[in-house]
């Protein structure tokens, strides 16, 4: 299905490997964004050791020569797009720090109808910035979870009238992410970089249903 993708448009340069991402992106910032802010999982054996892993989610990333625009994959492999959400928390830095870019969503034929599942996702995931001033609750209700305590009084309510807080699954994906790198992620959420740049143009996001079928493969899968 990735390849059928990338061979629909030769003339964009895919980056692959984890090694190509990487170097692209350390060569187009120079220094700008740091390592901590590129796509990562952290993977920790004790407090002092972990492992460190750079574009995990071995999705072709695209680089249109003429416009500088990259093109961001996503195979939407389940019918939720809860892996999507924190797929797009991992490179929100990275979309934040880019002049253009566009989230493309690949959709197998059976899985059509989610179309504006993973749209909406887009836009209340990275499109609904966080309150500032709802930061520091945020956080606490984000301990109380993590160490099996009641939230006690504090409460997921919006600061101020007619406020439009992130939705259930946006604060679940946003808590499964704070889980993996800690308090910057709920800091970074509160910026408006992302929505601006989708209401300006700089940053589109799309779903494309793909045109062969491919459920007759599925029994071929994770088989050599």
């Amino acid at each position: 299905m990735l390849l059928d993708a990338v061979l629909a448009e030769r003339e964009v340069l895919w980056l692959a490997t984890e090694r190509d991402k990487y170097a692209h992106f350390v060569c187009l910032f120079r220094g700008a964004l740091q390592n901590e802010e590129l796509p990562r999982l952290v993977f920790r054996k004790d407090e002092r050791e972990q492992t460190v892993r750079y574009f995990p989610d071995k999705l072709p990333i695209g680089v249109d020569p003429e416009t500088e625009r990259h093109v961001i994959l996503f195979l939407a492999a389940c019918g939720s797009p809860m892996d999507f959400r924190q797929f797009l928390l991992r490179h929100a830095e990275l979309l934040r720090a880019l002049r253009s870019w566009t989230i493309r969503v690949l959709l197998p034929r059976e899985r059509a109808n989610l179309r504006a599942t993973y749209e909406a996702a887009v836009y209340d995931q990275i499109a609904r910035p966080l309150p500032l001033s709802y930061r520091d609750d945020l956080l606490a209700t984000f301990q109380h979870r993590r160490d099996g305590r009641p939230p006690g009084r504090i409460g997921l309510h919006p600061p101020t009238p007619g406020v439009r807080m992130p939705s259930a699954p946006a604060l679940t994906a946003l808590y499964r992410r704070w889980l993996e790198v800690g308090n910057t992620v709920v800091t970074q959420v509160t910026s408006t970089i992302l929505r601006d740049a989708l209401q300006s143009g700089r940053g589109t996001a799309e779903c494309v249903v793909l045109s062969h079928a491919y459920a007759h493969l599925s029994s071929l899968a994770g088989t050599s």
